[in-house]
């Protein structure tokens, strides 16, 4: 029954407490460093005075941020927020303990990896707030203050440029030289308006404005109005060429109005100048605040990701220890060995998981060595019994044996008879074949002979047919020489062409007559082949008829003697079969009999390994029956 909520011990509480104070505290860090209490960055309330600056985020104390506060105040914080989340961890160690048993392995580790992530990155936005920060203030410095002092320099500049040229207008004779000058003055009147302008539309729509700024501004501009008209006056006066009246008026009424405005000028742009570099100053110290706090927050990452490193992996590692020494104790054939589990992760499952397999082992152990003691026995029985059978079966083996030896040599001799009746059968019909391919090629060769004569005799028409050629050639040639000697010596050329003609038509005559000759002859001896060749084939057939009648001969023995043959083959393959089948008795008597012995054999190293098994913890083991080693049967 679960526990009431009212009697939970208070640590639950205390952690709370612990850590809602340790979130306030670096909370206030945080705020002090840069954000304000609606969570809106003020750039530039941090670069005014002290009696002007706006408050940043509350501290817890009440009180608020401002330049003034020191880094050890920061510091204090940080480690006051520290020590914060030291006492919840102290308060919450046990809880955590009991908590992170109940967890899983991968639960485990995404909240040790979440809690640094969470930490880097509280760091990483407080950086960006930071840098937003410094970048406020930069730009405030750069667009605002350095602009300001710019134009209040600017505005000095041009009072001290006209105070130069009323001067000159009193030492200058040459009136163009007066008009370039008042001209310049005009100029310089125009920039300082300008400046002037742009200074006033700056301090009025600038919400950093400081009253300081404002009252000088305003000095600024009574001073003018009070050393403007004076030095006009004397400038006109000069132009008039009352050079001595406007000299008087220069050093005497118009001198401390001018001073005065000059004075004025350089007080504003003092005053510029001391602001930027305050300004500057105060980015200086943002930059150290935020590179105190970040290294604060990330040395805080570092120590809880250490923190969360160890403590998972002691939550690993001392389970899968107890794993390895109960996997050692198993191995050593301990199986009463226990793990305790005290997790329900994997680890826990495993630790769980292997007692139950130990459970299960001792188990099958015990019934082994129940049942190897009869195996024993029973395999005993078995291998005297196959000894006894496997003796009378070798004898019967031995007889089989002579009887088949006795078929196989009559076997043999048929088998030979056979043999050589097939062999003279198959010589008859390859002599048959052989006389009949024979037969054959001779009809062939009359074939060939026949046709030879007939292609000489062609050859010789043909022979006939160039002859005629060649004579009628002849007679071209010597129509061709008459009508060359008729044309006298214009056709000596063709005579000798004609004659040319004549000596080849006479060649190739001669040529054709040999040619005649030669084939009168082959015709001759091929008439005489294909004669010879015919009586040489009706030879061949008397042969073929007659190696016919040898093969059938032949065939007849053949038959009769394989006849002979499959009876005998029959009665040697019964034998055999009968020998084959006792002897397959014998060997399988025989491989029974080694099979009851090895049997015997390993029923007793069952026993002997069995009994290496201790089936209760060791300091159990003298009260155990089960770690009794059953003794091996001879």
């Amino acid at each position: 029954m679960a526990p009431d909520r009212r009697t939970r011990p208070p640590r639950r509480h205390v952690f709370r407490l612990a850590l809602r104070a340790a979130t306030s505290k670096l909370t206030t860090v945080i705020c002090r460093a840069g954000l304000s209490q609606d969570t809106h960055l003020k750039p530039f309330d941090s670069m005014r005075s002290a009696t002007a600056r706006q408050p940043f985020a509350p501290h817890s104390s009440g009180r608020f941020f401002d330049a003034g506060d020191t880094f050890s105040d920061l510091r204090s914080d940080a480690s006051e927020a520290t020590r914060h989340i030291g006492r919840a961890s102290a308060f919450r160690g046990n809880e955590e303990k009991r908590m992170l048993k109940r967890l899983r392995t991968g639960q485990k580790m995404a909240v040790g990896f979440g809690a640094v992530l969470v930490l880097l990155t509280a760091m990483s936005g407080f950086s960006l707030l930071q840098m937003r920060h410094l970048e406020g203030q930069l730009n405030d410095i750069v667009d605002v203050n350095m602009v300001e002092q710019q134009l209040a320099m600017d505005m000095r500049s041009a009072a001290n440029q006209m105070a130069i040229l009323n001067r000159d207008v009193l030492l200058q004779e040459d009136m163009n030289q007066l008009q370039a000058t008042r001209q310049a003055l005009v100029t310089v009147n125009q920039v300082y308006d300008t400046a002037e302008t742009r200074l006033r539309e700056m301090f009025e729509t600038s919400p950093s404005t400081l009253p300081e700024e404002s009252r000088l501004m305003k000095l600024a501009e009574e001073a003018r109005k009070a050393a403007q008209p004076k030095l006009d006056q004397a400038t006109q006066l000069a132009l008039n060429g009352r050079k001595i009246e406007a000299a008087q008026l220069l050093q005497g009424p118009a001198l401390a109005p001018q001073l005065g405005w000059i004075q004025s000028l350089s007080a504003l742009a003092e005053e510029e100048n001391n602001m930027t570099r305050d300004t500057a100053a105060q980015a200086q110290a943002s930059l150290k605040q935020a590179i105190i706090l970040t290294t604060t927050l990330a040395i805080t990452a570092i120590l809880m990701g250490i923190a969360a490193a160890w403590g998972l992996s002691r939550s690993i590692t001392r389970p899968l220890a107890k794993a390895v020494d109960m996997t050692e104790a198993l191995a050593r054939g301990e199986l009463g060995t226990r793990a305790q589990v005290d997790s329900r992760d994997e680890v826990g499952q495993l630790l769980g998981a292997m007692n139950r397999m130990a459970d299960s082992l001792c188990g099958v152990v015990h019934t082994v060595r129940l049942a190897s003691d009869s195996i024993a026995t029973g395999s005993r029985e078995i291998a005297a019994g196959n000894i006894d059978l496997s003796q009378r079966t070798e004898a019967q083996a031995a007889s089989l044996q002579q009887t088949a030896a006795s078929m196989e040599e009559l076997t043999s001799t048929v088998r030979s008879n056979a043999d050589t009746a097939r062999l003279a059968s198959q010589l008859a019909l390859s002599a048959s074949t052989v006389a009949g391919r024979g037969g054959e090629v001779v009809g062939q060769v009359v074939d060939t002979m026949q046709s030879i004569t007939a292609s000489s005799r062609k050859i010789g028409d043909i022979i006939s047919v160039v002859d005629g050629i060649a004579f009628q050639t002849n007679i071209l040639a010597l129509n061709a020489a008459v009508e060359a000697a008729r044309a006298g010596e214009q056709g000596r050329g063709f005579a000798v062409v004609a004659g040319e003609v004549r000596v080849l038509a006479g060649r190739s005559a001669d040529a054709s007559r040999q040619i005649r000759q030669l084939i009168d002859a082959s015709v001759k001896n091929v008439e005489s082949g294909a004669h010879l060749v015919s009586e040489a084939g009706s030879t061949m057939t008397d042969i073929v008829k007659q190696v016919h009648r040898v093969a059938d001969l032949m065939g007849e023995i053949t038959a009769a003697t394989e006849e002979q043959t499959l009876g005998i083959a029959q009665v040697s393959a019964a034998v055999q079969q009968l020998d084959y089948v006792t002897q397959q008795n014998a060997a399988l008597v025989e491989e029974s009999a080694a099979a009851a012995g090895s049997l015997r054999d390993q029923s007793s190293r069952l026993v002997q390994s069995v009994a290496s098994f201790q089936l209760t913890a060791p300091s159990e083991s003298a009260n155990s029956d089960w770690d009794q080693p059953l003794l091996a049967h001879g």
